[in-house]
């Protein structure tokens, strides 16, 4: 008998988080996040940096505007310094959300400062852009010379949106990135990207055709910012708008039964939700800016909806599974045998990004 009231109350709760808005939904998540990770331990790396993201965007929208916003001034004003040293791309994207658009340029905080000095100063390699792990960083004894899909978002995204406003130089370094990146991990025939290519070795990682989810997810959210952010007369808008069309389209044609895509996206593999709900927010907001066809509306909502199934509600606390951990390139099993968490901070702010989608 306990078992059964136990199963009814469980059943009972997730049937609750799923029938409320994405906005209650979100703050659920936040609040359960803030209390088992109080923004004294909050880093600054890429996964803050995606959760900071998030909250930006649903704070534009939302009724309680300010109680996603307030994360994320408080995370800015306790790290107005940034880290040390930016000795890496993924040290990057929290600078993205450091700048509020009313903030005067002579008040730029010095954590952005290190950002752009890291993005302007740092050795180019040889095809022109920046290795994801600098010559000197220690991650770079490991992955030598070598352009992973995760910098698009890392620094591109921010590269875009301050260059936009403040540095036409960094701008327009950063929309070369599309074409650049598409040179050499683009498969044309299946219209996906590699998860990155080794520029000592000429060689892809992975080969055989192995293509990651938050990899290609990354990709199509650098797209679709650099497209908000450009004319629709500038001759680079059609190319990257061509790419962006192309690679949706391929990954539309394999989301899954239920609503998500797996990690592997071409074939068989377990379902991962950062990489859905990032993918399911580029598609929403290229819809509302007339990137894409508003028959794709489909595809967002049954994404939306696939990610409910991965909602776990325990008491007063919500969370959000299948959220794959950190990943490097490397062969088929290694991407499978990557594990899944809970409420990890860039699933979550992957899923404050779709939200705000969904909000608009």
């Amino acid at each position: 008998m306990r078992v059964w009231i136990l199963l009814a109350f469980l059943l009972s709760s997730l049937s609750h988080a799923a029938t409320q808005t994405p906005e209650q939904q979100s703050r659920a998540l936040l609040e359960t996040y803030l209390k088992e990770k109080p923004l004294w331990t909050w880093n600054w790396n890429w996964g803050t940096g995606i959760l900071l993201f998030g909250l930006q965007n649903l704070a534009r929208v939302a009724d309680d505007a300010d109680f996603f916003a307030e994360p994320l001034r408080s995370f800015h004003k306790s790290r107005p310094d940034g880290p040390l040293r930016v000795m890496w791309s993924d040290q990057c994207i929290p600078a993205l959300t450091a700048l509020s658009p009313d903030t005067p340029i002579q008040d730029t905080p010095t954590s952005v400062t290190k950002v752009i000095r890291y993005l302007k100063e740092t050795q180019r390699n040889k095809l022109g852009s920046l290795d994801h792990f600098s010559p000197g960083s220690p991650a770079s004894w490991i992955f030598p010379s070598s352009m992973w899909l995760d910098s698009l978002v890392m620094w591109g995204v921010f590269a875009l949106h301050y260059g936009k406003e403040h540095d036409r130089e960094l701008f327009d370094f950063a929309l070369e990135q599309g074409p650049l990146f598409q040179s050499v991990l683009w498969n044309a025939s299946d219209k996906l990207f590699y998860h990155a290519w080794n520029l000592e070795k000429n060689q892809l990682y992975p080969p055989d055709n192995v293509y990651w989810l938050r990899g290609n997810a990354w990709v199509t959210v650098y797209l679709v910012e650099a497209l908000s952010l450009l004319d629709a007369g500038d001759p680079r808008f059609l190319e990257l708008l061509s790419l962006f069309r192309q690679l949706t389209q391929s990954l539309v044609s394999h989301q899954r039964s239920d609503g998500m895509w797996g990690t592997l996206v071409a074939e068989e593999s377990y379902a991962e939700s950062s990489g859905t709900a990032l993918v399911a927010y580029s598609i929403a907001k290229g819809i509302r800016l007339g990137f894409l066809s508003s028959e794709l509306l489909p595809v967002v909502n049954h994404a939306w909806q696939g990610l409910q199934q991965h909602l776990r509600a325990e008491k007063s606390r919500l969370y959000l599974g299948q959220i794959s951990k950190g990943t490097n390139p490397g062969d088929r099993r290694s991407y499978l045998k990557v594990p899944v968490a809970e409420n990890l901070n860039y699933g979550l702010g992957a899923y404050f990004l779709l939200a705000s989608e969904l909000k608009n």
